[in-house]
């Protein structure tokens, strides 16, 4: 389980404190002291002055990372708290996280870069681009068109809001059995629920038609394609589609909803479909991104 996802929200939360103040000389991390507040507070009540520390313990989030940019540069980079319940081992600036559907975000600048080389159309039907799958006939939608366009902005009537995670004994099913909820896949298969372009519906299922519309119309994977156009041009050296191996180091570990380590023995789930939830990478990656 990703806590990145809490960083990036406290630091959405924090900004306004101290972005009046802002001088060239000022510490931007002075208000995680004492700035953090609640993203609704309800007339006449008295804002809070939470601190990082106290909303960590609160949420029982073992660490933290958090990227702070400033005219579009990354100024600083760190990290709060440890990578492991009950382990030394300290969150930094470059310690890598799952960052779930985050993911989703590096996947379409990689497909708009595609675009922009003339290897894809934004407009034109994907199943002319898809080998190993092919998008399903329904009787409501018997002739299925669907563009990148609709799967990037979630209006291509796919289904499939999520997937689960693979816990470190669990075989990971291709491609094509996710897009086909096939075992050892633990989704259900990715099917039309409303015809294409008629409504916004968020779909981890379309993103994954998305990957493979990727891969397959250029004969790579997904991290190989994000890896040159996506983290080589913007120096992000801490991130990856392919995942952490046990060589792999500085990396947060999963933890449930008390916090308590899980996925063990070593400590980090995978993921079956990279496109919609499987990038690793860094605060200070992902401020550069």
């Amino acid at each position: 389980m990703s806590r990145l996802l809490l960083a990036l929200t406290l630091t959405l939360a924090v900004a306004p404190a101290w972005a009046p103040a802002w001088a060239a000389d000022a510490d931007p991390l002075a208000a995680l002291d004492h700035g953090l507040r609640p993203d609704v507070i309800a007339p006449g009540q008295a804002a809070p002055a939470w601190s990082l520390a106290e909303r960590m313990a609160h949420h029982k989030v073992p660490g933290v990372a958090i990227a702070v940019l400033r005219n579009g540069e990354v100024v600083r980079a760190v990290g709060y708290g440890v990578r492991q319940a009950g382990a030394p081992d300290k969150v930094d600036g470059d310690t890598l996280f799952s960052v779930g559907s985050i993911s989703k975000m590096v996947t379409a600048a990689t497909t708009l870069r595609l675009v922009a080389d003339g290897r894809l159309d934004l407009d034109r039907d994907v199943d002319d681009y898809l080998k190993r799958w092919k998008l399903p006939a329904s009787a409501e939608v018997p002739d299925p068109r669907v563009s990148l366009r609709m799967l990037m902005s979630h209006t291509s009537g796919l289904g499939v809001h999520g997937f689960a995670d693979y816990q470190p004994a669990e075989p990971l099913p291709t491609l094509v059995q996710v897009l086909n909820g096939e075992k050892p896949a633990k989704n259900e298969a990715v099917r039309f629920k409303h015809p294409p372009g008629r409504l916004n519906d968020y779909s981890g299922g379309g993103v994954t038609v998305e990957q493979a519309t990727l891969e397959d119309a250029t004969g790579q994977p997904l991290g190989t394609l994000a890896q040159a156009r996506v983290f080589a041009p913007l120096g992000m050296t801490r991130s990856t589609f392919q995942g952490p191996t046990s060589a792999t180091a500085n990396i947060a570990k999963a933890h449930d909803g008390q916090g308590a380590p899980t996925a063990l023995p070593r400590g980090w789930e995978s993921f079956a479909e990279p496109g919609a939830s499987g990038l690793w990478t860094s605060a200070g990656d992902l401020g550069r991104f």
